[in-house]
């Protein structure tokens, strides 16, 4: 992902009920600045601010005006299209049916460990454990992956991957994120209870992807960069920018 690796510029603009952070992400990022969520009086359309400290006791405004990501939709869209095709797709072979072919033995070679069925088959193996068992084992699933960037992976600045295009050719940090939404989704979790979060890593001075899961009274960070979960009141160096899931955004503003 671009953002991994680039700096996020953070401007601040005048709205009528107060300031609201816009986000220019440099270089690529969304795709396209988040100004297109805003009218051409630059008042924020469907924006409900919060005085309330949540992420990393961050201050957030939520919209449901979804039409700047368009790499988020574009992932559903890939992902809800594969999912389809897989549940239309004829039934592999196994051991306890006819030999595989030739062209059936390397297929099962190519996507194993990455198919659908390897995935549905590792979560539901984690059906009855407790949620925080869950989260904890999804994050330590995915972040066996390899990290790489973009450019190198897709030739594109920037790509937002389905699991199962993260699970064949592995990815960056909001690939790793993505991925652990999608199926702790399959697990059952609420994808309001879930959000990507864009945040600054301000020892790296650079932007990062991570999972924010509330749970329990808790927001749980799940980063490719740490090996367990971690409360976000024990994190002090990522200052978020903002979050995403299926049904809204919120941007962050620190201070007043």
């Amino acid at each position: 992902m671009a953002i991994c690796y680039q700096k996020a510029q953070i401007i601040n603009r005048q709205f009528r009920k107060g300031l609201l952070w816009v986000v220019l992400l440099v270089g690529y990022g969304l795709g396209q600045p988040l100004q297109a969520i805003y009218d051409d009086k630059n008042q924020p359309k469907s924006i409900q601010v919060s005085n309330e400290a949540t992420l990393f006791g961050v201050r957030e405004a939520r919209s449901e005006d979804m039409r700047a990501f368009t790499k988020w939709k574009g992932m559903w869209m890939r992902y809800h299209k594969a999912q389809a095709a897989d549940a239309n797709k004829p039934k592999m072979a196994t051991s306890a049916d006819k030999p595989l072919s030739p062209l059936q033995r390397a297929a099962r070679r190519r996507d194993s460990g990455y198919s659908s069925v390897a995935i549905d088959e590792f979560v539901a193996g984690l059906r009855g454990k407790t949620s925080s068992q869950q989260v904890k084992a999804i994050n330590s699933y995915i972040n066996l992956r390899r990290y790489i960037i973009d450019p190198v992976n897709w030739s594109l600045p920037d790509y937002w991957a389905t699991p199962k295009e993260f699970f064949r050719k592995d990815g960056d940090c909001e690939d790793y994120a993505i991925s652990k939404y999608i199926l702790l989704k399959k697990l059952g979790f609420d994808g309001d209870s879930m959000r990507i979060a864009v945040v600054q890593d301000e020892n790296l001075k650079v932007a990062h992807a991570i999972l924010a899961v509330y749970l329990d009274g808790d927001i749980l960070v799940l980063d490719n960069q740490f090996n367990q979960p971690l409360s976000h009141t024990k994190i002090h160096h990522y200052r978020p920018i903002y979050t995403i899931n299926e049904s809204a955004w919120w941007i962050h503003r620190n201070g007043q």
